[in-house]
């Protein structure tokens, strides 16, 4: 999986839009312009989170065949054979 160009365009400048941000605040309080890295990355992540960027990966995996589609829909769940491998019966 990888963020398409225009994702990774927007999500590049967000990235900068948030440490500009960070550093423009530590200015105007009149501290050193310069934030962890640890910092940096948590405000990334939340970023990421608040906009769901994992609806934005394009999936470079091959579209599944209509038979493996239609095998997965068509098998029992795993706990379904589980009952079924040790001859369950419902209890009453």
């Amino acid at each position: 999986m990888f963020l398409s160009g225009q994702a990774l365009d927007e999500f590049s400048a967000a990235a900068v839009g948030i440490a500009r941000d960070k550093i423009d605040g530590l200015i105007r309080k009149g501290l050193p312009p310069m934030i962890s890295a640890a910092e940096f990355q948590t405000s990334v992540r939340a970023f990421i989170r608040k906009n769901n960027l994992t609806n934005l990966l394009v999936s470079a995996a091959p579209d599944p065949s209509d038979e493996s589609i239609s095998t997965y829909l068509n098998a029992s769940p795993i706990f379904v054979r589980q009952l079924q491998s040790v001859d369950a019966s419902p209890v009453c």
